[in-house]
């Protein structure tokens, strides 16, 4: 009881840690870039160009880190363990229900072997109405998703839930979740590049989509005992802080103020 009340704590702290960081960064970017800021009420190039995605990019990597510490250590008591054991538990009530276990494999299809379908029609679309660079970006960043994602199980080696025999060692491990990554990654591409020159409230319904999206995918891979509760934390962490580099690297680059829709950061 005592350690989960220390790790507790130090959730706690880390979070704030965190908080702290963004706000000093934030107030110290606006500060340096103070005669490009409009007038107050408005959004200046600076805080939609480089603010949140460096905020996605610090809050994703912290959480990776603290979720990694304890999954790395495979110590019962430590708090993402136990969390893990209870979520599991209270999985199995959800798994009873035929209808719930269904919907979260048609779910996990669609998030997995079905965007090897959605993602190049969504390129194609971006390619057909001359927004070229921006399909590259999203095919780019997702096939990326799906390589960072191999790599980091590889390299953690933690076994799902319930691994049996597999053809190959990767299918065996689940932290971090490959499909919860890319879904970040995926949903996250799209409300950003489908939102660039949108009206806020359009932009606040695309992106709300995607947490919603992303949500379901990670509760459907626990429901169906395809990874632990620390897995898809693991990978939603990580695709946030992928997303965000992304984010910084596209708007940053040389193109990011050329060709049609793309020069209306957003």
């Amino acid at each position: 009881m005592i350690d989960f009340a220390l790790d507790a704590v130090a959730v706690l702290v880390s979070v704030l840690l965190l908080a702290g960081l963004v706000a000093f960064a934030t107030r110290r970017l606006l500060n340096r870039h103070g005669p490009e800021t409009p007038s107050r009420g408005t959004r200046g190039p600076i805080s939609r160009m480089v603010i949140v995605p460096f905020a996605l990019s610090v809050v994703g990597f912290g959480l990776f880190a603290f979720i990694a510490e304890d999954v790395v250590s495979r110590q019962p008591t430590e708090l993402m363990r136990r969390v893990d054991r209870t979520v599991q538990q209270g999985a199995q009530w959800m798994r009873g229900r035929a209808g719930v276990r269904v919907g979260a494999a048609i779910l996990s299809h669609v998030m997995g072997e079905g965007l090897g379908i959605l993602v190049p029609l969504g390129a194609a679309w971006l390619y057909t109405t001359d927004r070229r660079r921006e399909a590259g970006v999203l095919v780019a960043g997702i096939v990326s998703a799906w390589a960072l994602s191999g790599v980091l199980k590889l390299a953690f080696a933690v076994p799902r839930p319930h691994a049996g025999a597999t053809r190959y060692a990767i299918t065996g491990y689940g932290f971090p979740s490959g499909h919860t990554l890319v879904a970040t990654v995926a949903s996250g591409l799209v409300a950003w590049l489908a939102g660039r020159g949108l009206r806020s409230g359009t932009r606040g319904i695309l992106w709300t989509g995607a947490v919603v999206l992303v949500a379901l995918t990670a509760v459907a891979r626990v429901i169906l005992q395809a990874h632990w509760l620390s897995d898809v934390a693991g990978g939603l962490s990580v695709g946030v802080l992928w997303l965000g580099l992304i984010m910084l690297m596209v708007d940053r680059g040389p193109h990011a103020h050329t060709g049609g829709r793309s020069a209306q950061a957003g």
